[in-house]
C-alpha cells in the first residue's frame, strides 16, 4: 500500500511539473507572438522612413533643379538691368539701411 501512495504522490508531481511546463511553453508563446507583431511593427516603420526619404530625396533634386534655373534667372535679369544708366541722384541713398533708405528715396522723389 505504501508503495501505490508513493506511486500515487510521484505521479502527482510529474503531473504539477507537465503542468508547470505547460505554464512555461504558453507564456514562451505568447511573448513570441509578442515579439512578432513587435517586429512587424518595426518593419513597418522602417519601410515607411524608406519611402519618406526617397521623397526627400526627390524634393532635394528638384529643389537644387529649380534653384539653378533660379540663378539663371537672376543672372539674366542682373544682364538686363546693368544696361540701364541711373543718374547719379536716383542711386544716391540706396546704401542706407532700409527704414533711411525709404525716407530719403520719398524725399527725393518729392523734389
Amino acid at each position: 500500500m505504501r508503495e501505490v501512495g508513493l506511486a500515487g504522490s510521484t505521479i502527482g508531481s510529474v503531473v504539477k511539473s507537465v503542468d508547470g511546463i505547460t505554464d512555461i511553453m504558453s507564456r514562451i508563446s505568447q511573448a513570441s507572438l509578442s515579439q512578432a507583431q513587435d517586429l512587424a511593427s518595426v518593419n513597418q516603420t522602417v519601410e515607411a522612413l524608406g519611402r519618406s526619404t526617397q521623397e526627400d530625396s526627390i524634393m532635394v533634386e528638384r529643389t537644387a533643379s529649380q534653384a539653378e534655373e533660379l540663378a539663371g534667372l537672376a543672372q539674366s535679369l542682373r544682364n538686363a538691368v546693368a544696361a540701364f544708366k541711373l543718374e547719379d541722384r536716383h542711386t544716391a541713398g540706396l546704401d542706407l539701411p532700409a527704414p533711411e533708405r525709404t525716407a530719403y528715396l520719398a524725399l527725393a522723389s518729392a523734389a
